[in-house]
């Protein structure tokens, strides 16, 4: 499991700060995302945080469908000490002291993993759809813009 990674002197120079998938791996990400905030420029500066949905349909379809795997963890579960959802992540964040500016659902990547076919590419645009009726059930993953609070 990642260990709390050491926070640069320079970070108020930055505008833009990435945290990707790497808060679901902290051991306390409330303190991480906290320290941070406060190490940020007030003026402007964003940070912007993906993590792996925890509430992704597909996923919990195919726990339940198989019992062996419900049963063994996935090497990336196995990463992970904490599991988001967009509520949980707004909650984490706002007690850290953010402001969500902008949050979205990505779609599963079904052309990055499997290539650039028709029925790939049909999953994809399933997907897209599904993600406009529910983002909570259908993003794969989770991406969030937030500003630290003044």
């Amino acid at each position: 499991l990642v260990p709390a990674p050491r926070l640069p002197q320079n970070v108020p120079w930055f505008d833009e700060i990435l945290v990707l998938d790497l808060i679901e791996q902290l051991p306390d990400p409330e303190k991480f995302m906290g320290g941070l905030r406060k190490r940020m420029a007030r003026g402007g500066s964003e940070v912007i945080i993906t993590v792996s949905n925890g509430a992704f349909a597909m996923k919990r379809v195919l726990r339940a469908l198989s019992a062996r795997e419900a049963k063994r963890p996935s090497a990336s579960d196995a990463s992970h000490r904490r599991v988001f959802t967009f509520k949980s992540l707004q909650t984490l964040l706002g007690h850290a002291g953010y402001e969500i500016v902008e949050a979205r659902g990505v779609p599963a990547p079904f052309t990055q993993k499997y290539g650039r076919k028709r029925w790939t590419r049909a999953l994809l645009r399933l997907n897209e759809c599904l993600l406009k009726l529910s983002r909570q059930w259908f993003a794969y993953e989770i991406c969030v813009r937030a500003r630290p609070l003044a």
